[in-house]
């Protein structure tokens, strides 16, 4: 770098240099900003990233717009059944069970455990399984050398399990009292029988052939079942597919159902028409949608998860026009600061915010509420060691401001 020592002859020649000078480079820029020009014309503008300008997204917003939620408060008259849809968030249940253990705590009457996937997010590891709400209350067990899980082309809530051999037993448990146990599952061409028991008791045969592929429902009445006891659902042939059973029980009762798929994001969902199919069954009054972490990890543009968003609304208020929606941005995770992608966790929160805007949804912004990703967010507990999920104190604080925008 030259340094220029002006002397008082030189300072008007100087001047009129230095003027041309910047002249030239603010063209020069001004070239560069637009693409460089070349025999082909401009070199294309790549597209937004971590520096692209964003809105700010308030903290949260619309609660007032939960209109059924907030009838159903009011009268407790008839179930409203909320379904959180998400990624690992949601399936590993970092947050749920406490969203619902404090709506149970302020006053509503509990409608059961409510859905209970059969997927799984490792093949070896049997403690990774979906499962319900609360595994205490109810859950599953299979071997895993007999079934494969699988979310890709979602026809599910969620993951889905197809048996490679016959006679291959899932043994569902339940340790609360129900009223119905239903078993969601796929017909198809070619589809054998399966057959299913309460307690041990006489096997029941179900026949899983149709000539068009669909989602069936096996409600079985457990009434008279016990507060404690088991289901066995055994496929006569390879190749059937189970998605998960709903447990309920009737009357003035609110249910939680998990919906979550590990690895996933929101395009996964709503893609295959079976989706809806199978989340008819859930029938939601209300549902919590929370994406953008693997969006940011795969640097899914802003853009493409507004419509992956937006087809899984459409498919709930296709279920259920009048199902309140809930949409929230993650926390700032390892990916904002320490790996950095391509997009910044604002921009999806932005994107998201409109969406919650043009839905009428509620919205919540956790990065501004978990602030910026450090260490530090690891070592209060706001976030898990592997810095991209929650921490104790970060479910808690997702569980809170959720309850705060349905509490009585």
């Amino acid at each position: 770098m030259k340094i220029f020592i002006l002397k008082p002859k030189h300072i008007a020649n100087n001047l009129i240099h230095f003027r041309n000078l910047l002249f030239a480079t603010f063209i020069l820029l001004s070239i560069q900003s637009c693409g460089k020009l070349g025999a082909d014309g401009p070199d294309p503008v790549d597209p937004p990233g971590t520096d692209e300008p964003v809105a700010d997204a308030p903290t949260t917003a619309n609660f007032d717009k939960l209109a059924v939620w907030n009838g159903y408060k009011t009268t407790q008259s008839g179930a409203y059944n909320l379904v959180f849809i998400g990624d690992s968030y949601t399936q590993g249940n970092y947050f749920t069970w406490r969203v619902r253990s404090k709506m149970l705590t302020d006053g509503g009457i509990d409608g059961g455990p409510g859905y209970c996937s059969f997927g799984r997010w490792d093949a070896t590891n049997m403690l990774s399984i979906d499962g319900s709400m609360d595994s205490d209350e109810l859950t599953f067990t299979y071997d895993p050398v007999k079934w494969k899980s699988e979310k890709e082309n979602t026809l599910g809530p969620c993951d889905y399990v197809i048996n490679n051999t016959a006679n291959a037993v899932i043994t569902v448990t339940s340790k609360v009292a129900l009223n119905t146990l239903t078993i969601i599952h796929e017909r198809h061409a070619n589809a054998g029988d399966f057959r299913y028991r309460i307690n041990s008791g006489s096997w029941i045969t179900v026949n899983a052939s149709n000539a068009v592929q669909g989602i069936n429902n096996v409600e079985i009445d457990v009434s008279g079942a016990g507060s404690n006891f088991t289901l066995d659902i055994e496929p006569e042939k390879a190749g059937e597919i189970f998605c998960g059973v709903l447990a309920k029980r009737t009357g003035n009762v609110l249910t939680f159902d998990k919906v979550g798929s590990s690895g996933a994001n929101a395009g996964l969902f709503a893609k295959n028409p079976l989706w809806k199919s199978s989340m008819q069954t859930l029938a939601p009054n209300g549902a919590v949608i929370m994406f953008g972490i693997n969006e940011m990890e795969e640097n899914i543009t802003p853009a493409q998860m507004k419509i992956d968003v937006q087809n899984i609304i459409d498919k709930v208020k296709e279920i259920n026009p009048a199902c309140d929606i809930m949409i929230m941005c993650p926390p700032a995770t390892k990916f904002e600061t320490e790996d950095p992608h391509k997009y910044k966790v604002a921009a999806y929160a932005d994107i998201l915010y409109k969406l919650a805007v043009s839905n009428n949804a509620a919205f919540i912004n956790f990065p501004k509420l978990f602030g910026t990703f450090s260490t530090a967010s690891v070592t209060s507990g706001l976030m898990n060691v592997d810095r991209i999920h929650p921490g104790e104190k970060g479910g808690e604080l997702i569980a809170t401001t959720i309850f705060s925008a349905f509490k009585k």
